[in-house]
């Protein structure tokens, strides 16, 4: 159309500056605040992730305790002999590694040494050093027993940062189109206030002619007339100019550059022309692509594997307690309370010692575990009926999509038409005025015809450019609906991916 080439030049209204819808999105996606604390969502879920999986590190602890004791005696069998008060200075310590695996066993390496003296005749030797290295196992055999339940922390922090990513993902496509949306109502206000300034211009030119016409056929209602549509026209410019800067501060706070937040007397040029072309797009195809790459549908599947994990650990601990305990240890004693000489003798003196047993419960009902597995169950049956949902709303919404674009293109064509037959009327009254002079009262009817054929193509006009930016927007929101507006890599490297291997084995 003709307004084009100069929507995309200087208008006299700032410092001019030549912006595409290409510039403005790499640059939101750069700057904008919005974007740039979105992106730090995934990052935040990551390091919940780390803390659920940190409950598998190996923890080692120190602890020590000096106890000094002077009490009276009551019995000659404290210390044996006729003492009055009895005296004892004993110290503990431990210093050892504690881990918990990842199929539920719990395993303790653990060095305990001291010593102890005091005014007893019973303690041989007195003043001693006492050692003991122990090793403590305990693995359940039935409930907690496994990685699938163990680390179901793990895979539902693991999938939250999915879920998390294609959240980030659809807040960015929807900025992004709020982004597109204003450069093309940047366009659209530009195109009009180009469109009025030529519709203003023909208002002058006729003014100027009908003076010059006074003493031929023009009539004082006819330059008065036409001094109205000038002073309206005017007007109208106005108003769309405030529209123009308006559309600027809109994509100024989208963008958030810095260098562009504080230009407010700059003039954006746009570059990017609407298309004219039809679009061909297949329903089918873009449903097949909308399943396979709306965030919407992935997080919904995310949701149903996230459900699917909680119902595997809830059916792991409807069954009973059955921990199986091991526990070994040596023993040193030394005198003149060496502990490290105790540390020494648990090696080369006698022999280790041993335990072993199970530890069985289970509360008599169960309810509240079989409640629990019960209500996993039917979040799991909800969260399929939520995905069918959102399946048949994604198809819904990309068949809308389709229908839109197409529609928007014929409704740009007609408009074109329209533009056409409104512009033919306009100069078949524009001829008739100049060619057939007539100083009767239908000459100024003939004026009036005129006047109201140039607003009619101007209304068409900006009609056309409206639905150009339709166009161009319905295009933008079918790449949406198909979930293709939008490649980006939000994902956050995380030690390792244990949702396969490990939903394989729920129950």
């Amino acid at each position: 159309m003709w307004w084009q080439v100069m929507v995309a030049q200087p208008l006299d209204l700032g410092r001019p500056v030549p912006v595409d819808a290409t510039l403005l999105v790499e640059t939101s996606l750069m700057s904008s605040p919005y974007i740039l604390g979105l992106l730090t969502e995934p990052k935040i879920r990551c390091n919940d992730f780390v803390i659920a999986d940190a409950q598998f590190d190996t923890l080692s602890f120190i602890d020590a305790k000096f106890t000094g004791t002077n009490d009276p005696i009551g019995s000659v069998l404290t210390t044996g002999d006729a003492s009055t008060r009895f005296r004892d200075d004993l110290f503990g310590s431990a210093i050892g590694l504690r881990k918990q695996n990842r199929t539920g066993g719990n395993v303790e390496l653990v060095q305990r040494g001291g010593f102890q003296s005091n005014n007893s005749t019973f303690l041989v030797p007195n003043g001693q050093g006492t050692s003991r290295l122990e090793l403590n196992f305990s693995q359940p055999l039935l409930r907690d027993r496994g990685r699938a339940v163990n680390m179901t922390r793990v895979v539902l922090a693991s999938i939250d940062v999915k879920l998390t990513e294609a959240e980030v993902r659809n807040d960015i496509e929807d900025h992004l189109v709020d982004v597109t949306r204003a450069y093309w109502e940047l366009y659209q206000a530009r195109a009009e206030y180009v469109q009025r300034m030529r519709l203003t211009q023909a208002a002058i030119d006729l003014h100027a002619t009908l003076k010059g016409r006074v003493e031929l056929d023009s009539q004082q209602r006819q330059i008065l007339r036409a001094e109205v549509a000038i002073t309206r026209r005017r007007s109208e410019l106005i108003r769309i100019q405030t529209r123009i800067a308006n559309a600027q501060s809109r994509l100024r706070l989208l963008t958030g550059d810095a260098a562009v937040v504080s230009a407010s007397g700059w003039e954006w040029l746009p570059q990017d022309m609407p298309m004219d072309q039809p679009i061909d797009v297949s329903t089918r195809e873009a449903t097949l692509t909308a399943l396979d790459q709306r965030p919407d549908i992935a997080s919904s599947l995310r949701e149903i594997q996230a459900v699917s994990t909680r119902v595997g650990a809830a059916r792991n601990q409807v069954l009973p307690r059955l921990d199986l305990i091991l526990s070994g240890y040596v023993a040193g004693l030394d005198g003149s309370t060496n502990t490290f000489g105790a540390i020494g003798n648990q090696f080369t003196q006698g022999g280790p010692s041993f335990a072993g047993g199970f530890v069985f419960e289970r509360p008599v009902g169960n309810r509240a575990n079989e409640a629990r597995l019960q209500r996993g169950k039917w979040e799991l049956t909800r969260s399929i009926y939520e995905f069918q949902q959102t399946t048949e709303s994604a198809i819904t919404a990309v068949e809308i999509a389709v229908r839109e674009t197409q529609a928007s293109y014929a409704e740009l064509n007609a408009r074109k038409q329209s533009v056409a037959a409104a512009a033919a009327e306009v100069d078949y009254l524009y001829q008739r005025w100049r060619w057939l002079p007539d100083p009767s009262e239908s000459a100024v009817l003939l004026i009036e015809d005129l006047l109201d054929a140039q607003e009619r193509t101007a209304d068409e006009e900006r009609a056309v450019a409206a639905s150009q930016a339709a166009y161009a927007m319905s295009w933008i929101q079918l790449r949406k609906a198909m979930g293709i507006l939008l490649q980006v890599h939000t994902e956050v490297d995380v030690p390792f991916e244990p949702a396969s291997d490990v939903m394989e084995s729920i129950p």
